[in-house]
């Protein structure tokens, strides 16, 4: 069960904003994606609707293995601390890497400001820290320090 009030806001957003999408009306889930400037260039966007919040999950097209998966998650971790609108995660079986941002909607429908933070959130959160990622993955950075390194580059608003 979903709001179909909800899943409409949500629905004439992606509209104003001319954005391809597929919506599953059985599931209330609506499936888009973002391009991104960076070493990840793009980053889909899963958007489940319930009946009093939204979940958007921002998921890259990255899999990290097996051997560099606690590395990793050192990483998210460190950035995850002190985040606002939402957090890593990642899949300990298959390496998947997400951010998740959630919109509280008890007794309101959203409007397009705040639908647009939920939406847009992954991409700046991908943006400041895909560079730190990247090099972690590949042994370049410790997560320590590509943390502090993205963190001392950009701004989160």
């Amino acid at each position: 069960m979903y709001s179909k009030d909800i899943a409409n806001a949500v629905i004439e957003y992606l509209k104003e904003k001319e954005w391809n999408y597929k919506f599953d009306e059985q599931t209330g889930v609506i499936k888009t994606g973002i391009q991104l400037d960076e070493k990840i260039n793009s980053c889909t966007l899963h958007i489940f609707i319930h009946d009093h919040y939204v979940i958007n999950y921002g998921i890259i097209e990255l899999s990290v293995d097996e051997k560099n998966r606690i590395l990793i998650s050192e990483f998210l971790t460190r950035a995850n601390y002190g985040l606002i609108w939402g957090n890593f995660e990642m899949d300990f079986n298959d390496g998947e890497i997400r951010y998740k941002s959630t919109l509280g909607c008890d007794g309101i429908i959203p409007t397009n400001e705040l639908i647009d933070r939920m939406v847009m959130t992954p991409a700046f959160v991908f943006k400041r820290y895909a560079d730190g990622l990247v090099k972690v993955l590949f042994g370049l950075s410790t997560p320590k320090d590509a943390v502090e390194e993205c963190e001392k580059n950009s701004k989160l608003e």
